[in-house]
């Protein structure tokens, strides 16, 4: 990649306006995917958007409701309340989490992806950015169809109790084969979600 064109937003704007201008543009987050696949000759990356100065990683909570930058890494996600934490947890070991951003997670293909349980669990929602502007989905709509947009934030209602349960495989970074993640709402309601049951 050391040929590559990087672009660095400086800002959410910036990097929803730099995806807009090029949407066949590699999106780097933490990039311990696709720096992987490049290492290894299974990916190259001609053009690239770098989002790691955009200003995505903050995390904070108002009003009942918490909300996750897309860059956040996932080790500031640890402390998290259950089931995002737990999970965030999970994730491979201390060197990746330290790298690996919450946006990059969800956006990444399978086997991978592990936090996109909690957020349906959660009934989460996701903030995109991209060609189309800025705009709002739901969990399961964005899950349904995860296109090139920037994962600019996921925000939440911090349940009333929640829960991640994973079935790993021994070898430390090996994905995790089943994760299973529950909500209680404040209103009551709960709900479960399952990963890698296929």
């Amino acid at each position: 990649m050391a040929s590559s064109a990087v672009t660095t937003p400086s800002s959410a704007e910036e990097a929803v306006a730099a995806i807009a201008a090029d949407p066949d543009a590699t999106i780097m987050v933490g990039g311990t995917l696709v720096m992987s696949q490049v290492a290894l000759g299974y990916r190259t990356v001609d053009r690239a958007v770098w989002l790691g100065k955009a200003g995505l990683d903050a995390i904070h909570e108002a009003d009942g409701r918490l909300t996750v930058g897309g860059m956040a890494t996932l080790a500031a996600c640890e402390d998290l309340v259950a089931p995002i934490g737990p999970c965030a947890a999970n994730v491979g070991d201390r060197e990746l989490r330290a790298q690996a951003t919450f946006g990059g997670n969800i956006c990444s293909d399978l086997p991978f992806g592990d936090l996109r349980g909690p957020l349906l669990a959660l009934d989460a929602s996701i903030r995109l950015g991209g060609a189309a502007g800025e705009r709002t989905v739901g969990a399961a709509e964005f899950l349904a169809d995860i296109g090139a947009d920037v994962v600019l934030d996921v925000s939440f209602d911090v349940p009333a109790a929640g829960a991640f349960v994973p079935l790993r495989r021994h070898h430390t970074h090996a994905p995790t084969a089943i994760g299973v993640s529950a909500v209680r709402s404040p209103d009551g309601e709960v709900r479960v979600a399952a990963t890698g049951v296929a």
